[in-house]
């Protein structure tokens, strides 16, 4: 038996009971709103006074020619122009020789160079034979070196003695006896089975409440209006299904197959004959 401060603070308290509020009716006030807007209150249709008509006339050309100007006739006439004949002039043709130059051929002549001295072939250098020393021949060189005496070939035997060895491992991290460990045993505990006794604000507000009965509503007696549309279509009216000629060739008699040494048969339409 054992408890909680869920349990201790949390208890089961009686809540007083409330009861459903009456429903309210609902009542539309008048309502003189004026929703036209600021266009149709100002610009109302106004009456118009209706014109005379008038009578009518028939129209008429007016027999007489038209005798008329425009300024471009007046100012813009035809005025006479007074041609010149040109003179011939008749002078001898001479060519005169070119007597011209230019800058390039006055700055850019051709000068005269100064000769150039022919150069003999170079002497060839004698060869001398190099003569010297560095300090690695000098101090690092050969020397004589004692005989070495041969080693004696010997046979290799294994050692009959055990191995007796150790390491640090096994020296420092023997194994140590460990105590014996206490189990725990939990002890038998039965709940007390405790009916549930409580509510919650759920339960207590929404309660099954009983409605009003309401009438049910009349049958309505159905009747389909009669549909006279026509649901045909330009194609269906005027694409009618028309006979195709038939071929000529499907009346013929059925042809023969040709002999072994031709490929095809042909048809006499005078004697009506494959041959």
């Amino acid at each position: 038996d054992g408890s909680s401060n869920y349990r201790d603070n949390y208890k089961s308290w009686d809540l007083p009971e409330r009861h459903a509020s009456p429903p309210v009716k609902h009542t539309t006030l008048p309502d003189d709103r004026d929703f036209r807007s600021e266009h149709a209150n100002q610009f109302t249709s106004k009456p118009l006074e209706r014109r005379d008509p008038g009578k009518k006339s028939e129209w008429r050309p007016n027999p007489a020619a038209f005798d008329g100007a425009t300024m471009y006739r007046n100012e813009f006439t035809e005025k006479p122009i007074q041609r010149e004949v040109p003179k011939s002039i008749s002078r001898e043709y001479k060519p005169i020789p070119f007597e011209g130059s230019s800058t390039h051929q006055d700055d850019f002549r051709k000068w005269d160079l100064p000769e150039k001295f022919a150069r003999g072939a170079p002497a060839a250098p004698k060869s001398i034979p190099f003569e010297g020393n560095s300090t690695y021949k000098q101090e690092y060189d050969s020397k004589p070196l004692p005989d070495r005496v041969p080693a004696t070939k010997t046979e290799w035997r294994p050692n009959p003695a055990a191995f007796d060895g150790n390491t640090t491992n096994k020296t420092f991290h023997d194994p140590k006896p460990l105590g014996a460990r206490e189990t725990f045993q939990p002890r038998a505990h039965t709940p007390k089975r405790v009916p549930f006794d409580g509510s919650s604000n759920y339960r207590d507000e929404y309660k099954k409440w009983e409605l009003e009965q309401r009438a049910p509503p009349k049958s309505v007696d159905y009747r389909r209006a009669p549909d006279d549309r026509d649901f045909g279509s330009t194609y269906g009216k005027d694409f009618k299904k028309y006979a195709f000629p038939k071929c000529p060739i499907h009346e013929l008699p059925p042809y023969p197959q040709p002999p072994a040494d031709r490929h095809h048969v042909f048809y006499d339409d005078n004697v009506q004959q494959w041959y």
